[in-house]
């Protein structure tokens, strides 16, 4: 087996459509500490090319390119935590990782970032309307998130 195929070339063959062939490239990539090749192979689960779309397994390659600090991971594995894919929905977690991202420079993770903001501001507004009794109203918030993306 020839271990030292460069990730550019790969991602030359996974920007062709060559889904077979990248996949497991990156995945040897990946276990071996490649960053771009950790984020391609969180892509390549995400959106089923070359492998059976798995969220879990997306999230999972995308928050350890994150943890290494790379914007795109980042970015990815916030908007993952954001909308409950392939994890448990996390505003929290979302917005530290959006936050990170966007201090790099990523223009995507600073619109994400604003976007969440204003959801979260909305859904407190709703909140307080619907429960004006109530001191603490985290409780409800996944409630009305719930009816809030229903009328989208």
């Amino acid at each position: 087996a020839n271990n030292s195929i460069p990730a550019s070339k790969v991602i030359t063959a996974f920007n062709k459509g060559s889904f077979s062939e990248s996949f497991p490239a990156f995945l040897r990539l990946a276990q071996q500490g490649n960053i771009d090749a950790q984020v391609y192979l969180g892509l390549s689960y995400l959106k089923g090319h070359g492998v059976p779309k798995n969220d879990k397994k997306a999230f999972s390659w995308y928050l350890s390119a994150a943890k290494k600090g790379n914007a795109y991971g980042q970015n990815a594995a916030a908007w993952m935590l954001q909308n409950g894919k392939g994890v448990k929905q996390n505003y929290r977690e979302a917005i530290i990782l959006y936050k990170k991202s966007a201090a790099q420079g990523n223009d995507e993770a600073r619109k994400n970032l604003i976007s969440v903001e204003r959801t979260i501001k909305e859904i407190q507004g709703l909140s307080k309307l619907l429960y004006p009794k109530r001191i603490n109203h985290t409780v409800h918030l996944q409630v009305i998130f719930h009816y809030y993306i229903m009328r989208q």
